[in-house]
């Protein structure tokens, strides 16, 4: 399966419109981003918490 520059699948057939959709690579890109977003709320919030605590002493 070779991917083109964007991470679509180029073996694909395109449809009338030019579209190569799969389901299944947009689900695995929705996957990616709910994974990057939660390490990136969790970095957020540990060095909030470390702020905060270097603030009160």
């Amino acid at each position: 399966m070779s991917r083109s520059q964007f991470g679509a699948r180029s073996d694909l057939p395109q449809s009338l419109s030019g579209n190569n959709f799969t389901l299944e690579d947009e689900m695995s890109k929705a996957g990616n981003i709910r994974r990057e977003f939660s390490i990136n709320t969790t970095l957020l919030k540990s060095f909030h918490r470390m702020y905060l605590s270097s603030i009160k002493n």
